[in-house]
């Protein structure tokens, strides 16, 4: 796994993605992003999705930045509101 991530392979690697592809429990999944977090191969980040077409909207690295409420210019469903955390590569 961590040659995938140092050859950037993947552009964002997502906790659920992990569960499902090694078959491992969210809490392991979740100490996995935390490792390559620490060793520096990838960066936490939360993002905000359309609920509706589930299109990124928006990334940041502080919750606190995250908007309450955004609109989404693809599917125009008004009142996005659905932060969710990605672990991005650096």
């Amino acid at each position: 796994m961590r040659e995938v991530i140092k050859n950037k392979f993947v552009d964002s690697l997502y906790p659920s993605y992990l569960v499902e592809k090694f078959d491992l429990t969210i809490m392991e999944s979740l100490e996995i992003c935390v490792t390559l977090k620490n060793e520096g191969l990838v960066l936490p980040m939360y993002e905000v999705r359309c609920p509706r077409c589930s299109k990124v909207l928006y990334r940041s690295q502080k919750l606190r930045n995250i908007k309450d409420i955004g609109n989404c210019g693809s599917c125009n469903k008004n009142n996005v509101d659905l932060p969710v955390l990605s672990f991005v590569l650096q």
